[in-house]
């Protein structure tokens, strides 16, 4: 009697862990965008002042449970436009997670997530995407300008046809006005290679986006965003796009994903290089930006 007594309790200990293990819980990390993986789908509503709800969003409020191993296992939408609920929910369950953690250990994590409401996109007159005769001609450019955010990196980026690429980074403009350089920061002009066909996947993406027939610029009438410029050459053919708010006045989605796709080729080339520092630091603006 006393061995299935000590068996039962043993048993009842048992399941009590494997449903602690499993509780549902507030995770460490403060801000559980910079765990999100992959390209993230918005939605994109006509009239978004004419939603039913009294109050203009920007986005849908969800309540969200992701499992240890980062999947979506429960989304509830909370905030926001009513008519928008189902399709926000359909979204956040396909949505991967960096793990999250609670004291050092992977957990299922209950967080607040939102799924943001855009304007149609508004792409430009169509125009042909040019076929390359020269590679050596071939010049992706990024640039993020110097503005008044502390944390955040200001840079241009070049990748060319052969593979080369140029990185130029410079302090905020809040911290030029005081004459400093953060510590880390990605400061100074550093030279790499990506391989060529890291190069072509790049124009792919590009040529899957229609760069050549979007519009020159998506700007929001404001003074404090953070301003991105995208060009591409081909041959003697040079498209510039710039993107200050754009995601808020049209702008197609897949312009963030090649601003993206060009940082990352910038962090292929550091960690390529052994620049661990930089390539964690730049990996870091990649997760803000995402």
């Amino acid at each position: 009697m006393r061995r299935l007594i000590l068996l039962l309790l043993l048993c009842v200990s048992a399941l009590s862990l494997v449903a602690q293990s499993d509780s549902v819980i507030e995770p460490d990390e403060p801000d559980p965008h910079l765990n999100w993986i992959g390209h993230l789908v918005n939605i994109h509503a006509d009239h978004l002042s004419e939603l039913s709800s009294s109050v203009y969003y920007h986005s849908i409020k969800l309540e969200v449970i992701v499992t240890a191993d980062g999947r979506v296992e429960y989304a509830h939408a909370v905030e926001g436009p009513k008519e928008l609920f189902s399709q926000a929910e359909a979204i956040e369950m396909v949505r991967r997670f960096k793990p999250f953690h609670k004291d050092g250990k992977r957990v299922k994590a209950l967080i607040t997530d939102h799924v943001m409401i855009l304007p149609p996109e508004q792409p430009g007159p169509k125009q042909p995407f040019p076929d390359v005769k020269d590679w050596n001609s071939l010049r992706f450019a990024l640039e993020r300008p110097p503005w008044y955010c502390e944390g955040c990196e200001a840079y241009r980026l070049e990748i060319r046809g052969d593979g080369t690429v140029i990185f130029e980074g410079e302090s905020s403009a809040a911290f030029h006005a005081r004459n400093e350089i953060p510590d880390p920061h990605i400061h100074g002009k550093y030279q790499g290679t990506i391989s060529r066909q890291q190069v072509a996947d790049l124009l792919e993406k590009f040529r899957e986006a229609d760069y050549f027939s979007l519009k020159d610029k998506y700007a929001m009438p404001a003074t404090d965003l953070e301003e991105i410029n995208t060009s591409l050459t081909v041959d003697s053919k040079t498209k510039k796009v710039l993107d200050y708010g754009g995601l808020e006045v049209g702008m197609p989605e897949a312009v963030t994903a090649l601003e993206i796709a060009m940082d990352e080729a910038a962090l292929a080339a550091f960690r390529a290089q052994g620049l661990s520092k930089q390539a964690d630091r730049l990996a870091g603006e990649i997760a803000r930006r995402h």
